[in-house]
C-alpha cells in the first residue's frame, strides 16, 4: 500500500468524528490487501481520488448506518447502506467529480422505485434524502436543509 493512502486511511481510523472509522478503516485495508496480490508492480488497486472523494463525503457527514464496502474492477470505491429490506443507496466514488449511485425505495403502492444515475459530488445528500425517510435522512445527513419540500446543501 502507497503511504500516502495508508495516512488516508490511518487518519479515517483516528478521526473520532467518523461513525464507524475502525471498522471502515480495516474495511478498505483489508480490500487493498486482497487484492494487492493480483496487482502487477507499481499498480494499486484503490484509486487515490476515489479514497479521497469517499473520506471527504463520510467525514462530512454522519451516516449512522455502516456503509457496505467494495472495490469496483477500477479501483473506485463503492458503499452501499441499506436502510431496510428493499430501501438502499449505493454510491459509487469516482475518479472525478461526479459519482454513480443506485437506489432502490419502497413506494406508495407497494412496490420498489428505483432509480440511478451520475451526478456532481456535492449533490449526493440531496439524492440520499429521496431514498430515505425523513426521520431517518434527518439523523443521516447533518449537512442539509429541507425547505418547502425542497432540499439544499449547504456549501
Amino acid at each position: 500500500m502507497l503511504n500516502y493512502m495508508k495516512e488516508i486511511i490511518d487518519g479515517i481510523r483516528n478521526n473520532d468524528n467518523i461513525k464507524f472509522n475502525k471498522s471502515i478503516a480495516d474495511r478498505l485495508e483489508y480490500l487493498i490487501d486482497v487484492t494487492d496480490e493480483d496487482i502487477e508492480l507499481g499498480q494499486y488497486p484503490l484509486a487515490q481520488q476515489s479514497l479521497e472523494s469517499f473520506v471527504e463525503f463520510i467525514t462530512n457527514n454522519s451516516v449512522p448506518i455502516y456503509p457496505g464496502l467494495a472495490l469496483t474492477p477500477i479501483g473506485n470505491i463503492y458503499a452501499k447502506w441499506k436502510i431496510k429490506q428493499n430501501q438502499f443507496i449505493s454510491i459509487e466514488f469516482t475518479n472525478n467529480e461526479k459519482v454513480k449511485y443506485v437506489g432502490f425505495k419502497l413506494n406508495n403502492e407497494g412496490g420498489v422505485s428505483r432509480a440511478s444515475g451520475e451526478i456532481k459530488f456535492k449533490e449526493i445528500p440531496r439524492y440520499i434524502n429521496h431514498y430515505v425517510s425523513p426521520k431517518v435522512f434527518h439523523n443521516l445527513i447533518s449537512d442539509v436543509v429541507i425547505n418547502d419540500k425542497r432540499t439544499e446543501v449547504n456549501n
